[in-house]
C-alpha cells in the first residue's frame, strides 16, 4: 500500500427515489434526538419546563447547523463562496466545521440562558454528554 489510507465510502447511505439519505445528515438528526431526549431526562435537576427543553433543543439545533456552516464557509471555503452567495445555505454541497459546531452550541447556549434566565455555566456542564454523541 503505498502513502496513507484514504477512505472511498460512499457518503449516500441510501437513495429512496431520488430523496437521498447521507450519513453525515443521519449523524446529526440522531444526535439532535439524543440532545432532546438528555434534556427531557435531566429536565427536573436542570430546572427546565418542558417548554424550555422544546425551545432548547430548537435554540441549539440552529446553532449548531449555523455556526457549523459559518465556520466551514467563512474559513475554509470563502475563496469559492464569495462568489456564489446565493449557495451559502447549501448544506447538500459539503462544509460543516467542527469548531463552529461548538461555537454554534455555546452562543445558542448563552442566548436560552440569557432569554430564560437559566443558569448558562450549569447549562454548558450538562450539555457536554450530548454535545460528545453529536461529535
Amino acid at each position: 500500500m503505498d502513502g496513507p489510507f484514504i477512505h472511498d465510502i460512499d457518503p449516500v447511505l441510501a437513495d429512496l427515489g431520488g430523496l437521498y439519505l447521507w450519513y453525515y445528515g443521519l449523524s446529526y438528526a440522531l444526535g439532535f434526538l439524543v440532545l432532546f431526549l438528555w434534556l427531557r431526562w435531566q429536565r427536573d435537576s436542570l430546572r427546565l419546563s418542558v417548554a424550555d427543553v422544546y425551545d432548547l433543543s430548537i435554540v441549539l439545533s440552529a446553532a449548531v447547523l449555523i455556526g457549523g456552516r459559518l465556520m466551514a464557509v467563512l474559513f475554509y471555503e470563502w475563496e469559492y463562496y464569495r462568489g456564489h452567495l446565493a449557495q451559502l445555505p447549501y448544506y447538500w454541497i459539503g462544509g460543516m466545521g467542527t469548531h463552529g459546531f461548538l461555537i454554534g452550541a455555546v452562543v445558542g447556549t448563552w442566548v436560552f440562558s440569557r432569554v430564560k434566565r437559566k443558569p448558562f455555566l450549569g447549562l454548558l456542564d450538562a450539555l457536554a454528554v450530548p454535545g460528545a454523541l453529536i461529535l
